[in-house]
This record gives structure tokens, C-alpha cells and sequence, in this order.
């Protein structure tokens, strides 16, 4: 229904070829013909998709609009029936019509929310196991002229994004365009590149920290709960009906119809979300601050030049000079602050080790950019029996236990490496840009002094040791490839259900190695090796096990 509001271009002048070098194109739409019905009428819509199964249309475009339910488990019945098969007088499903014709087709093209990524029909306790065609077909599907999958999402799809993208799609099988560049959600590059706050005309409210209470307010709408920050979308660049109109450009809030995580993830649409508030007094005081110096500023340069001729005001200049340099003393005071601020918030607080919030952060960082190094290590420390410290010494020695042995750590961390609090008593380090074998004898390093430290001046006959679970991936240069087509949620994929990112599951794997480091005796390395476990250093030589280096 929305390609009949395109006008940049039209659906008619695609249709009718009014651009230079377009295939001759037919449409198979019953919106726009009143002689087609799904089996009756003369133009029997239905028989075209039976003509292109039998391969007597080509090449054809496959158009999908609408979420794919699983049948998988819709039991006696089906969800959604499309036509009948003339042989067995039966219903086809949505989904074995994508079975028949994606292996035929030369591009599928999904429209809207739903088709895209399962959109409402596919939220939380949905009964049809919902998706969208990516999901069903598999994230890495190309048909037989190796086009992906191209998705326009939005709920309607953008009148003018979908015949763009047709328009684009149709010169490129013509040899005349390259292939469509999509992003990492199959979409069109070049419409869904920049979010809705950056191409929005309420964005400089926001840095002011300056906000709409109501709807009818033309100031930045994120307290009324716009997520447009965080969401994909061009609607305030390109307005809806001929540049005109578009959710925030009229006063409605982005509700992020765009996404893959819609709706669930962007629900309620109109609670605000205090993380995407920062320029809110009462969370970052920068935005007063700037609205007061543009002011000033504005009533410097909101008046004529004056008159040279005349005796200067000396005392009105110098107290506008003084607001100046001391809003501008102000603002270095809160840019300091802020920073302090950040630098706390990424801190654990008893060590000064980076807390888990940047370890998750920072780690995933790394793998995502770990293509041509040598790889990046995770090891996992856990003070062995620190229950007992604290039950037989108190915990303020055990508050300085957990001090000192971080101090050890870092000491021997190679480079940008660094140390993270994980939780309790144990603790991360990250090791980017080294082999599992330097890894290793860092580890066992670190083991060693933290055996060797003298901690008997916290307190007579105190010993520390720590178990360590080494954890190393070597550098990727693709995606994890994804589950077998049809499957609803293939791991690995976006919108998998559980989906573990890269640093989690790195973590995860460090963590079996502590296990077994743990298992052996404590005071050991641990790390997966061609025969399955091994120990490093001494640990390996007492307890008779596979060895590695260290």
C-alpha cells in the first residue's frame, strides 16, 4: 500500500520505463489492478506464481510482504495459506511458495518490519514462531544471480525508500548499477546509514538539553520517549509524501520501526529511556551551559554594527566579556567533572581494575576489529580459597588481598593488555595482539608472583595462590557463519534468541578452563591444547598432565 504514495520515483514511471536504460518491467499487484483476483477475475493473480515455478517467468523479482510463520508447529492446520495447489485442491503456505520460488527467483526483496524481521508478529510469546524472510531463508542467502537478501524495513515501509530501491535493484540486473550495498542488517546503505537524531531538525534542541513536555512543542521529543538515537532511519532527512511529514517532523516520537529489535526491544514506545538522556540537567549540566553561551553570543551578533564613529561602551563591553570567559570557565569545570565521572564509572571501586561494564565493552570492541593480529586472549583468575582468608583473617584483609593481588597482575601485563574485576574474587585479563603461547606464560607468570608475593606482612601466615583459565581466539575475518536456512533464530545471527556476542563467549571458554584448573589442584594454568586439557609450568610437572609452554 505505501509504494502508491512514492513520487521519488513513482511505481507509474517505473511501470511505464520513463527512465533511461529500465528493463521493460511487468507488475503482478492486485492493488493497482481491479481485474485480478486470487483465483477469479481475468487476470488470475495466483497463476503468476505458478508460471514462475514452472520457470516460465524469467527473471522475476520476488516481492515478500508480511512475517513467515513457523508451520513447524502449527499442528492439524496452517497459519497462512496463499492459493490453492491445483493437484491437490490443498492450501499453499507462505512458506512452501519461498521453498518453490527463492531458488528461482533472480532477487527477494522484503518490504516492511515483518517481512524483514518478523516485526509484531514475531515479539515475545507470539504463537506462530513468526520471522522474517532473512530468518528463514538463512542471513547468508543469495539467489542464483548471488544478490542477498534486501530488506526495507519500516512500519509502513518508506513509500520513497522502496521504489528507490527497486529502482536501483532493477538497473543492477541490467548491468547497469553495482551490486546494492547493504549493511549488516540487509539493508540499503545509503538509506539506512545514519539515525534519526542525526539527520533530525530537533537534534540541536537536544545538546541543549532543551525538551518538549508535549506533543505540540517543536523542541527535541526523547523525554516523551522518541528512541530516534539509536534507531536507523532517514524519515527526518526525507520527510513522507513528497518531502512532507515523517514521525518526528510532525511531533511523533521514533518508536524504532526500522529495527530488528522492534517492537520488543524498543517497548513502552512512550516511556523515555534515562540512557539516551544524557543531556538532561540532572544527568549531564552541559547543555544549560551551552544554551546560555549560544545566547550570549546570539545578542552579540543579533544587533548592527556600530557605530565607529561613536565613544565605545566600555562598561557594557566588558560585562558581556565577563559572562563569556566565566560561562566558559563553567563549561571546563563540567567537561573535567564528566570525565572524572566516566573514568569512575568504569572503575570497580575496592581495586581501581576496570569493572565488568568495560570488560564486556571493550573486549567485544576487540574482537570485532581483531582481523589481521595474531589474536586476542581472555584469562580468567580466581583467588584460590578466599573464603578462608576472610573467615580466618578478617574481611579488611581480605579487601587488601584482593588490592595487592591486582597490583601483581598489572605489573607483568604486557602492552594494552589489561586487568577487569569479573565478580567476587575473581578477575579478567585481556591480552590483545598476542599467541596463545605468550599468553600462557604470562599467565603462569603471574601465578608465580602472585605465589612468591610476601603477604605475610597483611598477616602472619597468610598464602595466597590463584587458579587461572586461559581462553585464546585467533583473528576472523568473516561473520559466524548462520544455521541452516528455515531454521527461526540460527545461532549467530541477528535476532537469535539467547545469541551469546563474540566476548561472552570467550569468557565462557576461559571459564571451563578455570574449572579444570580448579579441578587439578588449584595454583594451576589451564588451556585447551591439541589433546584436549593442559597445565602449564610446575602445575603440569606435579600433577603428571598434557603440558604446555610456561
Amino acid at each position: 500500500m505505501a509504494l502508491t504514495a512514492a513520487t521519488q520515483p513513482s511505481i507509474e514511471e517505473i511501470a511505464l520505463g520513463v527512465f533511461p536504460g529500465l528493463p521493460k518491467i511487468a507488475v503482478h499487484w492486485p492493488l493497482i489492478d481491479f481485474e485480478c483476483g486470487p483465483e477469479q477475475g481475468a487476470d488470475n493473480f495466483i497463476d503468476w506464481f505458478h508460471k514462475a515455478y514452472r520457470g516460465e517467468l524469467e527473471p522475476f523479482v520476488l516481492i515478500v510482504e508480511g512475517s513467515i510463520p513457523d508451520e513447524s508447529i502449527s499442528g492439524d492446520g496452517y497459519f497462512s495459506g496463499f492459493g490453492r495447489d491445483p493437484e491437490t485442491n490443498q492450501p499453499i503456505t507462505v512458506n512452501e511458495w519461498l521453498d518453490r520460488l527463492a531458488p528461482k527467483t533472480t532477487i527477494v526483496l522484503a518490504v516492511g518490519t515483518c517481512a524483514t524481521y518478523g516485526g509484531i508478529n514475531a515479539m515475545a510469546g507470539s504463537p506462530t514462531g513468526a520471522m522474517g524472510v532473512p530468518d528463514y531463508l538463512g542471513w547468508d542467502w543469495t539467489s542464483k544471480a548471488g544478490i542477498p537478501i534486501v530488506c526495507v524495513p519500516g512500519c509502513p515501509a518508506h513509500p520513497d525508500n522502496l521504489s528507490e530501491t527497486i529502482l536501483y535493484l532493477l538497473y543492477q540486473v541490467a548491468g547497469q548499477a553495482p551490486m546494492i550495498p547493504l549493511d549488516d542488517q540487509l539493508r540499503p546503505q545509503w538509506l539506512f546509514g545514519a539515525t534519526v537524531h542525526e539527520g533530525c531538525d530537533r537534534a540541536g534542541y537536544y545538546e541543549q538539553g532543551d525538551f518538549a513536555e508535549t506533543y505540540d512543542s517543536p523542541k527535541c521529543l526523547a523525554k516523551l520517549g522518541c528512541m530516534g538515537q539509536v534507531v536507523k532511519c532517514n524519515v527526518p532527512k526525507r520527510g513522507w509524501i513528497n518531502g512532507v511529514g515523517g514521525c518526528p517532523n510532525v511531533g511523533g516520537i521514533c518508536i524504532g520501526c526500522t529495527m530488528p529489535g522492534f517492537p520488543d526491544k524498543f517497548m513502552p514506545f512512550m516511556d523515555s529511556r534515562p540512557d539516551l538522556l544524557v543531556s538532561i540537567p540532572e544527568h549531564n549540566p552541559y547543555g544549560p551551559v551551552i544554551r546560555s553561551l549560544r545566547e550570549v553570543t546570539l545578542k552579540q551578533v543579533h544587533t548592527e554594527a556600530p557605530d565607529l564613529s561613536a565613544a565605545p561602551d566600555s562598561a557594557a563591553g566588558s560585562t558581556e566579556t565577563q559572562q563569556v570567559e566565566e560561562l566558559r570557565r563553567e563549561l571546563d569545570q563540567l567537561r573535567w567533572e564528566h570525565a572524572e565521572v566516566r573514568a569512575q564509572s568504569l572503575r570497580d571501586s575496592l581495586t581501581a581494575s576496570y569493572n565488568r561494564r568495560y570488560l564486556d565493552q571493550r573486549l567485544d570492541d576487540l574482537l570485532a576489529t581483531e582481523t589481521a593480529g595474531i589474536g586476542v586472549a581472555v584469562a580468567l583468575v580466581d583467588l584460590d580459597f578466599f573464603k578462608l582468608v576472610n573467615d580466618t583473617h578478617g574481611h579488611q584483609v581480605g579487601d587488601l588481598v584482593l588490592q595487592q593481588v591486582v597490583e601483581v597482575m598489572q605489573d607483568g601485563l604486557p602492552d594494552g593488555a589489561f586487568c577487569a574485576r569479573y565478580g567476587g574474587e575473581e578477575f579478567a585479563l585481556v591480552l590483545p595482539d598476542v599467541d596463545e603461547a605468550t599468553a600462557i606464560m604470562v599467565c603462569e607468570t603471574t601465578r608465580e608472583r602472585v605465589e612468591h608475593h610476601p603477604w605475610e606482612h597483611l598477616a602472619t601466615e597468610l598464602r595466597v595462590t590463584v587458579s587461572i583459565g586461559i581462553a585464546h581466539r585467533a583473528p576472523v575475518c568473516a561473520a559466524v557463519p548462520p544455521g541452516p536456512a528455515g531454521q527461526p533464530g540460527s545461532a549467530g545471527q541477528p535476532g537469535s534468541a539467547g545469541q551469546f556476542s563474540a566476548g561472552s563467549e570467550l569468557l565462557l571458554s576461559a571459564d571451563q578452563m578455570l574449572y579444570q584448573a580448579k579441578q587439578s589442584g588449584r595454583n594451576a594454568v589451564a588451556f585447551r591444547s591439541a589433546d584436549g586439557v593442559a597445565l602449564a609450568g610446575l602445575a603440569c610437572h606435579r600433577r603428571g598432565g598434557p603440558c604446555g609452554p610456561g
